[in-house]
């Protein structure tokens, strides 16, 4: 797991997020996946149901964690829900750092946006076995008993909850007890970021750099290359893949954090922006910045062709992009 959750989104989140940008105007708020987060989370991956569960890269990410992953197969096989054709969200949140001994630990399912979440809270009381309740955002909520894994000295016990705003709630125990016992909904720097990017974009995510980061450098990723500037609380980004491999992907970054971090970043943005503007071609719109004290924001559109020439500019080929748009209902 030590690649997957713990690595592999943070360095997607890391090099989607060193690259993209924002493809609308500033939302009123944060999105409602956002909104809900458990302020634990060092970082949330989220994106529509389908276009998740199609694209190999994530199914690879999440097949890391094997009781996760079927857990959540699990649920949506019971709950009769069809990934292709439902508008629901699944949003992974990590709140540790998984390990090889220890690959449940820290990661946190939800599942929101559902065509139907009357269906979805039934199917979870009628299909999964009760287990005591658990406080979850000032409500108490019924546990439900997804999965349980003895396998020599790994043992997953894998629970769900519905909580009151309709929401599913995937984990191990020890991980949905951790986010119970906290609180809920975005810190204000999240808040701040999360409102420049795309409130319905197929594919979203946050981190927090210097939380993610400090759990990598250990012995086995000390030459992890990648640095930021001191001072950024959160980096959010969106992604809107297009219609077409000859169409531009709409993408958004924004940063949130103390004034000489941003500062810093601005210049950062600057170059990406120009390195961008210079590979555009036709009516494409130029790369926009947008600053404030403590929060700054970049919007892109960009080809995948002209996605890679600039990954390339700056260095970082690392990045894979989703090459359709997922189906709709």
């Amino acid at each position: 797991m030590r690649k997957s959750l713990a690595l592999a989104v943070p360095a997607l989140a890391l090099g989607a997020a060193l690259l993209f940008s924002p493809a609308c105007r500033r939302g009123p708020s944060a999105p409602p996946w956002v909104q809900a987060a458990p302020a634990g989370s060092q970082m949330g991956l989220s994106g529509r149901l389908g276009w998740l569960m199609r694209d190999p890269n994530f199914r690879k990410l999440l097949d890391q964690s094997p009781a996760v992953s079927q857990s959540l197969d699990v649920f949506l096989q019971r709950a009769h829900v069809n990934p292709a054709t439902d508008p629901g969200r699944l949003t992974v949140h990590l709140l540790d750092t998984p390990d090889e001994a220890s690959p449940t630990k820290g990661v946190l399912l939800a599942l929101d946006q559902f065509q139907d979440p009357k269906a979805l809270q039934n199917a979870l009381a009628t299909n999964f076995p009760p287990e005591g309740t658990l406080r979850w955002n000032g409500r108490d909520c019924p546990l439900h008993v997804i999965l349980d894994v003895e396998s020599g000295q790994f043992k997953a016990h894998l629970r769900a909850l519905g909580d009151p705003d309709g929401r599913i709630w995937i984990g191990d125990l020890a991980t949905l007890t951790k986010a119970a016992n906290g609180a809920f909904g975005p810190p204000p720097l999240l808040a701040r970021a999360a409102a420049w990017i795309t409130q319905d974009a197929p594919l979203q995510g946050f981190l927090k750099p210097e939380d993610i980061l400090r759990g990598l450098r250990d012995k086995a990723h000390e030459n992890l290359a990648v640095e930021l500037p001191q001072g950024i609380a959160y980096l959010v980004w969106s992604v809107t893949p297009p219609a077409s491999k000859d169409q531009p992907y709409e993408m958004e970054l924004a940063v949130s954090g103390e004034e000489a971090g941003i500062a810093q970043t601005t210049p950062w943005m600057q170059r990406l922006a120009a390195i961008a503007g210079s590979v555009q071609k036709g009516q494409a719109p130029p790369p926009e910045i947008q600053s404030g004290k403590d929060w700054a924001s970049l919007r892109l559109r960009l080809t995948g062709a002209q996605v890679e020439e600039v990954l390339s500019k700056l260095g970082q080929s690392f990045v894979s992009l989703p090459q359709a748009t997922p189906t709709k209902a």
